[in-house]
């Protein structure tokens, strides 16, 4: 497809991008269904296997209809920050920084908001902006 649309007009692309959005959501829609069918029609069996394996999380993977299937369970991991706070004040220095992520940011509401000159200058030594392409977007 070699269309070249520096001849079209504003309005015309604007129709364009809209038809093909259009299409894009009702592609992914149809692929969520079909995955959600296949889904209905596998996974018992596979959640099964991965049951009688012992795994609670993780993957295995089939060929059914000479395709290969890969049933998948993810697993979440949460943190209380609060009590790793807590815990991790009692340790070492050393030990926090081998065993914890440790990251610093300042919110921009937070540092827009801020009045005392000497800890802005301060947070401003360890700010960099970076400044984006620009672009030109179609408006909702």
């Amino acid at each position: 497809m070699n269309t070249d649309y520096t001849q079209k007009s504003t309005a015309d692309l604007r129709r364009l991008v809209a038809d093909i959005n259009e299409t894009i959501a009702a592609q992914k829609a149809m692929v969520e269904h079909i995955t959600q069918v296949i889904t209905e029609r596998h996974a018992p069996r596979m959640a099964l296997e991965m049951e009688l394996a012992g795994k609670q999380h993780g993957e295995i993977s089939r060929e059914i209809d000479g395709v290969k299937l890969t049933y998948c369970v993810d697993k979440k991991v949460k943190w209380d920050s609060k009590q790793l706070q807590a815990l991790a004040s009692s340790l070492p220095w050393s030990t926090v920084e081998r065993v914890f992520k440790i990251k610093f940011e300042v919110p921009e509401p937070t540092y827009k908001a801020l009045t005392d000159d000497t800890l802005r200058a301060k947070i401003d030594e360890a700010r960099t902006v970076e400044i984006c392409a620009p672009k030109v977007v179609f408006a909702k």
